[in-house]
């Protein structure tokens, strides 16, 4: 029996890509820094490629939840095994690649920013953080100023400790990123370990 392709599902899709576009800064900055050229070819011969389309034209209708977890697995290792590839040569390059996804979060438009609320599910709508049943981030306190969140489950160190990483770079690259989008609002970002803040300047 076919699935309904719902909201849930289209939300989940954009975040998968949002990742990909992640990935493609990283493909892009190693070209750019002269690292090394063929990264992206080489991320499509040791994970697999990403190639994307509208949602109801490429899902499997019998099983879009697997087909989703699927793409969430595939995009969350290209992410790990780009940045790991890269620092397993020089780990200073950690530092140039958290400029770069700050670089880009500054171009993305946040669309609802009148409170912290809002700001935080925007943020929260970018990232992807495994399947909405996975519950990897709770909020423990919220108001129109500030949203205090947890990483209750670190559901993505095992794709990072599979390349040489370790889930502390992957936060550290998420941070820079959602630092840039935040960058023309009226908000800041921190994090302590597994909090995670939200807060008008």
């Amino acid at each position: 029996m076919n699935e309904v392709i719902g909201p849930i599902h289209q939300w989940l899709y954009n975040k998968i890509i949002m990742q990909e576009s992640i990935n493609m800064q990283i493909f892009n900055l190693a070209e750019e820094m002269q690292w090394i050229d063929t990264l992206k070819e080489k991320t499509n011969d040791e994970i697999g490629i990403a190639t994307f389309g509208q949602l109801e034209a490429v899902a499997d209708k019998e099983d879009v939840h697997g087909w989703l977890q699927k793409r969430v697995e595939l995009v969350e290792n290209r992410f790990a095994f780009a940045v790991m590839t890269l620092l397993k040569e020089d780990a200073s390059r950690l530092e140039a690649i958290e400029h770069c996804l700050y670089k880009f979060g500054t171009h993305v438009v946040l669309k609802n920013a009148n409170n912290a609320v809002e700001v935080a599910a925007e943020i929260d709508a970018l990232l992807l953080n495994g399947m909405p049943c996975d519950g990897a981030m709770s909020v423990i306190e919220k108001n129109e100023e500030y949203v205090k969140m947890e990483i209750t489950k670190l559901i993505h160190e095992s794709y990072w400790e599979k390349q040489g990483g370790t889930n502390e770079i992957y936060e550290q690259l998420i941070d820079s990123f959602i630092q840039g989008v935040l960058s023309k609002s009226e908000y800041l970002s921190s994090r302590e370990g597994k909090i995670r803040k939200i807060f008008r300047k």
